[in-house]
């Protein structure tokens, strides 16, 4: 079934939750008890960089792409505990 709002097959919804640039399960946070006034609050990220570039979405519904010393400042522990 095709939802056309959203132009998503319902019975592909995890295809929603994997990132088209590398292909990969997308990174979701949770539990983040980040002031919520703080908008560069990252919820979720592509797995791996692409080209040097890594997509990631913030709390408020921002999208960006961003180089891998950007995403180490936005991300400073969790990049920390994957080296």
């Amino acid at each position: 079934m095709h939802h056309p709002d959203i132009g998503a097959d319902m019975n592909e919804l995890n295809a929603l939750f994997v990132s088209t640039r590398d292909n990969q399960p997308l990174v979701f946070i949770y539990g983040i008890n980040a002031d919520p006034r703080r908008q560069s609050t990252i919820i979720g990220y592509e797995h791996s960089a692409v080209d040097g570039m890594r997509t990631v979405g913030y709390r408020y519904g921002t999208v960006e792409l961003v180089d891998h010393a950007r995403f180490t400042e936005l991300m400073p522990t969790l990049t920390a505990a994957k080296r």
